[in-house]
């Protein structure tokens, strides 16, 4: 058996080849979608490490020298001894026992003494006594001019009540303002004339409401109405 003989055996034996399961254009569409993969994944790599840098600079922007960085919050403010509460007087507040020390509220006695300027008229002051006495709506408030202590606030207005003319005045000493060692309240608002009644606020402070005689006038403006007034304010506070 020569060589061309033993090769036909051999492809007799081989048989038939089946066809491909693919072509060529199978081929392509398989490469273009592994480019693709590639590419996606090339992107979303580059995409995180970019993420990364700007964060890191953006620490290092907010926090350059490695310090805890600082709030500052309205709500830590303190806060002040003017704002109005919007409680009402409570049915069980006792205007009889109602001073500073937990004694009775009396008229104080006439006399002078030293102490800071109480300063502009505190309109916040002047909005709670104007709420209490609607009839003094539209008169101008004034600086009190009675003797106010340090860290106190104070509003004055000039009334006539009937017969009666001259000025109440309201003067808050918040319970911020330390207590005076002496009395173990806290410091007295000093009068030079006419009658003032002085209460325990809400919060701890101390409101004293006084009412000055003028032109002559026997007596100040509600001196009749001192405590009962008085105490409904103190409830504000």
């Amino acid at each position: 058996m020569d060589d061309k003989q033993l090769a036909e055996k051999f492809r007799d034996a081989v048989g038939d080849v089946p066809p491909p399961s693919f072509d060529t254009q199978d081929v392509l569409v398989a490469s273009k979608r592994a480019t693709a993969h590639a590419r996606k994944r090339l992107q979303t790599g580059a995409g995180v490490a970019i993420g990364v840098v700007l964060i890191g600079g953006v620490l290092l922007l907010v926090r350059p020298f490695g310090g805890e960085p600082t709030t500052t919050s309205a709500g830590g403010d303190v806060a002040s001894p003017n704002a109005t509460s919007p409680m009402s007087l409570n049915p069980g507040f006792d205007t009889n026992h109602a001073g500073p020390g937990g004694g009775k509220a009396e008229p104080n006695s006439t006399e002078t003494g030293g102490g800071a300027n109480c300063g502009p008229a505190d309109q916040a002051l002047a909005a709670a006594l104007v709420t209490e006495l609607p009839i003094i709506t539209g008169t101008a408030a004034q600086a009190a001019d009675v003797s106010c202590p340090t860290g106190s606030n104070g509003v004055a207005f000039e009334l006539t009540d009937g017969s009666n003319s001259g000025k109440l005045e309201l003067v808050l000493v918040p319970s911020t303002v330390a207590d005076d060692p002496s009395t173990g309240a806290k410091p007295a608002v000093k009068v030079s004339k006419g009658n003032s009644v002085t209460v325990k606020t809400h919060n701890g402070g101390a409101l004293t409401l006084a009412t000055l005689p003028m032109n002559g006038s026997a007596a100040g403006p509600y001196v009749n109405q001192l405590g009962d007034i008085a105490a409904r304010l103190a409830a504000r506070y």
